[in-house]
C-alpha cells in the first residue's frame, strides 16, 4: 500500500485530502500528495507561545482552507506573514505546509512515521525586543484573504542571534555584536541510523568546544526533492518528484537544526551536490543525474546537467524550492549560511559564465526572500575555485576544498591566496587524501588533522579548516580532543577588535613553521617543528626536535607583554613569562620543539 495512503486518512471535515501525483513518464507509479479542495479561508491563526524572546523562535500555526493540488507551488497556494517590528520595520516571511513525524530505531536503521495531520506554519525570529504585530495573507486561485492582526511581545534575551559578515573584516559576528569564530568539522550526512547519528556527533562536538558543522541536502540524507522511484541511497522515505518535497526528510532537517541549536552548533546548509549533476562515475552517489527530477527522462525540463543553469523552467523550480527552504529553516539562528553547491566545478560540464550568472541570479533572489540575511557562499573541488565567482558581491565569503599529502604547505598557500578577494574565507573541506579509508592505520593520532586546524585558525580564516573524514576517522579514533585544545586557545579572543593581520616575524629558522595573527593589541602564534607530519610517521622517519630559536615579532607597541605558552594537545597553559618589547619589536625565545606549541602575547595583568 502506498506510504501516504497508509499513514493519512482522508479527513473531509478538515479538508486534508490525499491526491495522486501524475508524472510525465506514464509507466511510473503515481504517488500520493497533500492537497485540499475547499474555498479559501483562514479560519484561525495560533501563536505557539506568547512568551516570545529576542532571537527566539516564534511559530504560527494556521487553520487554512484552500483549493490546491500541490501545496509546494506558490502559483497554486501562496502563504506569507508580515511582521511589524517595534521600530516600525516590516518583514515578510513565507509560510509552508508542515507534517510532524516520529522516529525510532528498527534494529540499527532509523524509521520515521507521520504523526497527526499536516498544517500550515509560519516561522519567525524577532531581532528586536518589544511588541510585534503580524498578519497572515493567503492567495489561491485569484482570491486573497488576510487574517486579523495578531500581536506578541519579544522580551530581551541572552541569545546572540544570527551570524553575519562584517564590512572590511575577515571574521563573522552575531547580530548582537558578539564575535563568532567557527570551530568544527564536516558532518555532511548520516548513516542508516539517520538523525540518531547527529545526537552522538553534536554531543561529542559540543563537549569539544565545536560550534560549526556543514550538512548536505543530498538525496541520501536530508534532500527534499528527487525523482520518484529512483535510487537515492538513503533511509526510508518517499520522494514525490519535481516541484514536490519529501516531508519526512524535511522533518529530519527540522530535528537536526533544532538539535544543533541546542548544542550551540551552527550549520552551513548545502543545497546541491555535484553528483546530482553527473553521469560518469563508478560511485553511484557521484553519478545520479538519471535520478534527478530535473532530467527530461523523468519529466523534467533539462536534457543535460548543464541545462540546469540555463533552462528558465528549471531556474523557476529551484527558486520555488528556495522559497520553501527559507520558509522552513530561515528563522533558525543555527543556520550559519546557505551554500548553493558542493563543488560545482565537477559536474559533467562546468561553464564559468553560466555558473556565475546562475549563482548571481539565485543569490539575489534568495536575499530578496530571506528577511534574516544569512550569508551566502558556494564551493569548488579546485582549491583556487573560480575567481569570477568569488568576485561577485553576492558571495559573502570564499571557500576552499583541497586534498593533498602536504596538508601544511597547501593550507598556508590556499588560505593566503583565497583571502586576496577581501572577504572572509573558510577551508570548507580538507584531507591528506580524497579517497580516504586509510587514516586509522596511517595517522591514528590525527597529526594531519592537528596541523591543519592550527594553521588555518591562525592564518586569518573565519574559523578552523574543516576535515572531511568525520564518520570513519574522527569519531572511531575519538580525535575530538584536537578541537577541544584549539577551542580553549582561541575562545575569548577579541576577533571584532582591531584589524587582525598575519604576524610579521624575523629570525625564524628553516626547521620551524610560524603562523600567527596580531591586531596591535595582542598576538596569537603557532610554532611547529616542520618535520613533525603524518608523512614522516608513515615513512617511519625519526623526527628530530627543531633547535631553540629567538624570534622577533614586529608590529606590537613597545612595553611589557605576558607570554602564555600553550600545550596544543591538552589545551592548557604550560608556563607564562613577561618580556619587554622595544620600538615595535618583541623578541621571544622558543625552546626546542618536538611537535608544536602555541603562544598568546597579551598585556600583563
Amino acid at each position: 500500500m502506498n506510504f501516504f495512503w497508509r499513514c493519512f486518512p482522508i479527513t473531509l471535515a478538515l479538508g486534508c485530502l490525499m491526491l495522486w501525483q501524475t508524472l510525465a513518464a506514464p509507466e511510473r507509479k503515481k504517488k500520493a500528495m497533500y492537497g485540499d479542495n475547499r474555498p479559501l479561508k483562514i479560519v484561525r491563526v495560533t501563536l505557539n507561545d506568547a512568551r516570545a524572546e529576542r532571537f527566539g523562535k516564534v511559530e504560527l500555526t494556521l487553520d487554512l482552507q484552500a483549493d490546491y493540488a500541490n501545496p509546494f507551488d506558490p502559483q497554486a497556494i501562496k502563504v506569507d506573514a508580515v511582521f511589524q517590528a517595534p521600530s516600525g520595520k516590516t518583514l515578510r516571511v513565507p509560510g509552508f505546509l508542515w507534517q510532524n513525524f516520529t522516529r525510532r530505531l528498527d534494529g540499527q536503521a532509523e524509521k520515521v512515521s507521520p504523526d497527526g495531520l499536516p498544517a500550515w506554519k509560519v516561522r519567525f525570529t524577532p531581532e528586536e525586543a518589544g511588541e510585534y504585530a503580524y498578519t497572515v495573507r493567503a492567495v489561491n486561485k485569484g482570491r486573497e484573504v488576510v487574517s486579523p492582526r495578531g500581536r506578541f511581545t519579544a522580551a530581551e534575551s541572552k541569545k546572540h542571534g544570527f551570524i553575519r559578515t562584517q564590512p572590511g573584516s575577515r571574521y563573522l559576528r552575531f547580530a548582537d555584536g558578539t564575535p563568532y569564530f567557527a570551530l568544527g568539522q564536516n558532518v555532511c550526512w548520516f548513516s542508516h541510523r539517520g538523525t540518531f547519528d547527529y545526537d552522538d556527533y553534536f554531543k561529542k562536538m559540543a563537549e569539544s568546544g565545536c560550534n560549526y558543522t556543514r550538512i548536505w541536502m543530498s538525496p541520501w540524507s536530508v534532500g527534499i526533492e528527487w525523482g520518484v522511484d529512483t535510487p537515492h541511497h538513503g533511509p526510508q522515505g518517499e520522494f514525490p518528484g519535481l516541484g514536490r518535497y519529501n516531508p519526512g526528510n524535511a522533518w529530519r532537517l527540522d530535528y537536526i537544526l533544532e538539535r544543533a541549536e541546542k548544542y550551540g552548533i551552527h550549520v552551513m546548509l548545502c543545497f546541491l551536490v555535484h553528483g546530482e549533476f553527473r553521469t560518469t562515475s563508478d560511485d553511484p552517489r557521484q553519478n545520479m543525474w538519471r535520478g534527478n527530477p530535473y532530467w527530461e527522462g523523468l519529466g523534467g525540463p533539462c536534457e543535460k546537467p548543464e541545462d540546469f543553469f540555463n533552462n528558465r523552467e528549471a531556474r523557476g523550480l529551484f527558486k520555488r524550492r528556495m522559497r520553501y527552504m527559507v520558509a522552513r529553516w530561515g528563522y533558525s539562528t543555527g543556520v550559519l549560511s546557505w551554500e548553493f553547491f558542493n563543488e560545482v566545478d565537477i559536474i559533467d560540464r562546468y561553464v564559468s559564465t553560466e555558473a556565475v550568472a546562475w549563482h548571481k541570479e539565485m543569490a539575489r533572489y534568495l536575499r530578496s526572500i530571506d528577511p534574516f540575511r544569512h550569508p551566502i557562499t558556494t564551493s569548488y573541488a579546485s582549491p583556487g575555485g573560480d575567481p569570477e565567482m568569488w568576485k561577485l558581491p553576492e558571495m559573502d565569503y570564499t571557500q576552499t576544498h583541497f586534498y593533498t599529502g602536504d596538508v601544511e604547505g597547501a593550507m598556508e598557500q590556499w588560505t593566503r591566496r583565497n583571502q586576496s578577494y577581501g572577504k572572509p574565507h573558510l577551508v570548507g573541506e580538507f584531507g591528506a587524501d580524497w579517497a580516504g579509508g586509510r587514516w586509522t592505520e596511517d595517522d591514528p593520532t590525527g597529526i594531519h588533522l592537528h596541523n591543519g586546524l592550527w594553521i588555518s585558525a591562525l592564518s586569518g580564516d573565519l574559523g578552523n579548516a574543516m576535515l572531511w573524514w568525520w564518520d570513519n576517522y574522527v569519531a572511531p579514533q575519538n580525535l575530538y580532543y584536537h578541537f577541544k585544545a584549539l577551542s580553549e586557545f582561541v575562545t575569548g579572543a577579541p576577533w571584532n577588535e582591531g584589524s587582525w593581520q598575519p604576524i610579521s616575524a624575523e629570525g625564524i629558522p628553516e626547521g620551524i613553521r610560524a603562523v600567527g595573527l596580531q591586531n596591535g593589541q595582542q598576538a596569537l602564534l603557532w610554532l611547529q617543528n616542520r618535520n613533525h607530519s603524518w608523512q614522516a610517521r608513515v615513512r617511519g622517519k625519526s623526527v628530530a626536535p627543531a633547535p631553540e630559536a629567538r624570534i622577533r615579532l614586529k608590529g606590537l607597541p613597545a612595553g611589557k607583554w605576558r607570554l602564555e605558552w600553550w600545550d596544543t594537545y591538552q589545551g592548557q597553559i604550560e608556563r607564562t613569562e613577561e618580556v619587554s618589547g622595544q620600538e615595535g619589536v618583541l623578541e621571544i625565545r622558543v625552546p626546542a620543539l618536538e611537535t608544536d606549541v602555541a603562544v598568546k602575547v597579551v598585556a600583563p595583568g
